[in-house]
């Protein structure tokens, strides 16, 4: 037990990681790790069943996706020019596995590793949520006056592979923050 808890306080460091992407924009107070892998699985999670594909694998992965940048950081495209990502996510996933209790470990790294190198359906269902979360926090971000966001909508729109994804982000793209509007 000792273990899965040191485990899960590296977990909740995270919730202290802000996402660096946003930083270099001058977003103040930026998202964290967290909070973005938190809305990524529940994106997954819809997108998995428009997509009949199997929901668990698919918020598994992305539950797990970013655990790694406990010990790497955030590294957003321009870092990752300069000090890469795969190979030191993969030694961090290595690590970190290693310090899970047995019967933890496989499962843990199998999701990380299929989310970033895996072309199963789950997988390619699973990036598509997280580029469509980053879809709409850069929405939220250009809504509170951070023109320089809409870079990200722009990027993701050639790399998203399911046809929902795709709706979606058409959606969000015309779509204004109040979610709220049809409650009254």
């Amino acid at each position: 037990m000792k273990k899965l808890v040191n485990f899960l306080f590296e977990v909740g460091e995270l919730k202290k990681e802000t996402r660096s992407g946003w930083e270099r924009i001058s977003v103040p107070n930026p998202e964290t790790v967290a909070e973005h892998s938190f809305r990524a699985a529940v994106v997954g999670y819809f997108l998995a069943r428009e997509e009949n594909v199997d929901e668990n694998e698919v918020v598994k992965m992305l539950l797990f996706h970013d655990i790694p940048e406990t010990r790497i950081g955030d590294l957003e495209k321009v870092q990752r020019i300069y000090h890469g990502k795969d190979g030191a996510e993969e030694r961090a996933t290595e690590e970190q596995s290693k310090k899970l209790p047995e019967k933890y470990r496989d499962e843990y790294r199998e999701r990380v590793k299929n989310f970033n190198h895996g072309e199963n359906e789950e997988a390619v269902v699973a990036g598509d949520a997280d580029l469509i979360e980053c879809a709409i926090q850069a929405k939220e971000y250009i809504k509170d006056g951070h023109e320089d966001a809409r870079f990200w909508i722009e990027t993701i729109d050639g790399n998203l592979e399911t046809e929902t994804a795709r709706k979606m982000l058409e959606k969000i793209k015309n779509k204004e923050r109040r979610w709220w509007e049809d409650l009254f």
